[in-house]
């Protein structure tokens, strides 16, 4: 997910700069001709080809989308730092209840800012809400599909379900995401997808 946010900071970021180097607001609106290229008195420094003519070109609108491009990208960076080290993301689960999952079958869970979950309990796909408040959290009812799998996918499905649906507060340690049940027990150990 951060992937993606940062692919289109980026695009921004380019569009951004660009667009303040062809757009034509960005040139003073005096121009001379290129006859008068050879005098000094006029100080052009861009010439546009559209029209023929030679352009002064102001360093002031070009510096400020540049540092507004600079200051995205610094945010990007801020953002997917954040999404790194926050609850938010794509996560793999690797315990339920102490309970080591089967490297076969993956236990999704996929957190998104808006407060949506969603991922695949290891043979249904599942989606829902999560109120997050703090170190709190309050998973929300949801759908998920109803598919048969093999015995071991379809336990390992119930399993994290059954997880999921008791936790009540979530902490970071070692990088990865523990989910805890009242009882300040570890229902649920996940890792970055």
């Amino acid at each position: 997910m951060s992937t993606h946010i940062d692919r289109v900071l980026i695009i921004a970021i380019l569009y951004n700069f660009i667009s303040a180097l062809v757009q034509p607001n960005m040139l003073d609106k005096r121009s001379c001709n290129i006859r008068r290229i050879a005098e000094p008195e006029e100080d052009c420094l861009h010439a546009n080809i559209f029209t023929r003519t030679v352009m002064p070109f102001n360093f002031t609108k070009l510096i400020q989308p540049a540092a507004l491009s600079a200051g995205l990208m610094l945010a990007s960076f801020g953002a997917a730092h954040a999404a790194e080290t926050g609850i938010y993301g794509n996560w793999v689960t690797e315990r339920i209840q102490g309970h080591k999952v089967s490297g076969k079958i993956q236990s999704t869970l996929d957190i998104a800012k808006d407060g949506n979950i969603s991922g695949s309990g290891g043979c249904n796909r599942y989606m829902g809400g999560m109120e997050i408040k703090g170190e709190k959290i309050k998973v929300l009812p949801g759908g998920a599909t109803l598919m048969a799998c093999l015995p071991a996918m379809m336990k390992q499905d119930s399993q994290f379900h059954t997880a999921l649906g008791m936790v009540t507060s979530w902490k970071i340690s070692n990088g990865k995401l523990i989910l805890i049940d009242s009882k300040n027990r570890e229902i649920l150990r996940l890792k970055r997808a």
